[in-house]
């Protein structure tokens, strides 16, 4: 998964939030490879929802020992052969992760191998006898998860170990980085699928500054081949506040605890997707600074009101008129304020008796609405919604 961007369109928040959703999923590994030296201490942990970075990526002592055991590794390295050694190593750990069809029941492959029978023994999956056997190990998966998410900002910052060598040739180092990038997703490409294991990476999107006659004024880095062996391909680009929202690039809108929330819209469009319908687009915004002045990340209550308008649950025009939503049989009239209320009780789980009087005047009991909206999702309910 590639996901491009200019500067400051929020690439590396995604990323964030991608690593959020893995360790909220709980997949057994979860890695951020941080390249490019963009992980920060405050914004990315308001994002993870964390108050130290120390309780997602835990705490050595002067010994290299765990003091704090970590939910996620994290890397700050930027040569490009390493990261790959890097993942090859994960996957030689991980068994194959294959579906059958025949049985409706996934499986986990182990090679008779000590490293793949201690990950077994560690993981306490059992095998099944009638099925093992001929140097593999057949268990049944405890679930249709992946296996591991790495995640990878960015691909730019990565360098070749022989770049120096060769930087004083014509175009040296960035022949060289290409070339390199080929050569190793050959080498690992195929695996990844095999193994259940999702690369999640970011790539920027640069002007040309030399443009011969008819080509485009932008491309992204780090050549072609990293366009054809991604799965999918998506951008994301900076965009105006339209109406009804206002104007201009960034949206001021009244905070829940008194101030001014500041955001920064988003617009995402689909260029490549193996796994699903390609070319759709949407948008999305940034939650700048909240009342306090601190970054957010991708607003919960905008990308909410989006899931369920697109679906069919919503209707109505925010933020200044009642919007209504049809969410499992049942029927809210909200104001924007009461929808956010909602939503940010929910997000910051807690239950206000603001929210709870909110549901009293619907008549209705208090229930999650994001966490509805996530269900459908992971059940693949959202298309037949739309439809």
């Amino acid at each position: 998964h590639v996901t491009s961007g200019a500067e400051a369109s929020g690439k590396s928040t995604a990323a964030a939030h991608v690593l959020k959703s893995a360790i909220k999923t709980k997949l057994p590994v979860c890695v951020m490879y941080d390249a490019e030296g963009t992980v920060h201490p405050e914004y990315t942990g308001k994002i993870l929802g964390v108050k130290s970075l120390t309780d997602i990526f835990g705490e050595q002592n002067k010994k290299g020992e765990w003091i704090k055991e970590p939910l996620a590794r994290y890397y700050q390295e930027n040569i490009l052969e390493d990261f790959f050694r890097f993942t090859r190593g994960i996957m030689r750990c991980l068994p194959q992760k294959i579906y059958q069809p025949e049985t409706k029941q996934w499986f986990l492959i182990y090679k008779d191998d000590k490293i793949q029978k201690n990950s077994m023994e560690e993981m306490g999956h059992k095998p099944i006898k009638n099925l093992s056997g001929g140097g593999v190990y057949w268990c049944e998966a405890p679930d249709t998860k992946p296996q591991a998410v790495i995640i990878l900002d960015s691909w730019p910052s990565l360098m070749a170990e022989k770049f120096e060598e060769e930087e004083d040739e014509k175009g040296g180092g960035l022949t060289l980085n290409a070339r390199l990038l080929s050569e190793e997703f050959r080498k690992t490409g195929g695996q990844i699928r095999k193994k259940g294991v999702i690369l999640f990476t970011v790539n920027q999107i640069r002007i040309n500054p030399m443009p011969k006659w008819g080509a485009l004024p932008e491309y992204e880095p780090c050549g072609e081949s990293l366009k054809f062996y991604s799965s999918v391909r998506n951008q994301i680009r900076p965009r105006s506040v339209q109406s009804p929202w206002g104007k201009g690039r960034i949206l001021e809108e009244e905070s829940i605890e008194g101030g001014v929330d500041k955001y920064a819209f988003k617009y995402f469009i689909n260029t490549k997707n193996k796994c699903g319908t390609p070319y759709l687009d949407g948008w999305s915004r940034v939650w700048v600074s909240d009342h306090k002045g601190k970054g957010r990340g991708f607003d919960p209550v905008f990308d909410c009101w989006e899931y369920l308008r697109l679906t069919g649950q919503a209707s109505g025009s925010p933020p200044n008129r009642t919007i209504h939503i049809k969410l499992e049989n049942i029927k809210l009239d909200l104001k924007w304020m009461e929808f956010k209320k909602i939503i940010l009780a929910e997000h910051d789980n807690v239950m206000t008796d603001e929210v709870k009087k909110i549901f009293k005047k619907n008549k209705s009991k208090p229930f999650k609405i994001r966490s509805v909206c996530f269900k459908q999702l992971a059940k693949g309910e959202a298309n037949n919604l739309r439809s």
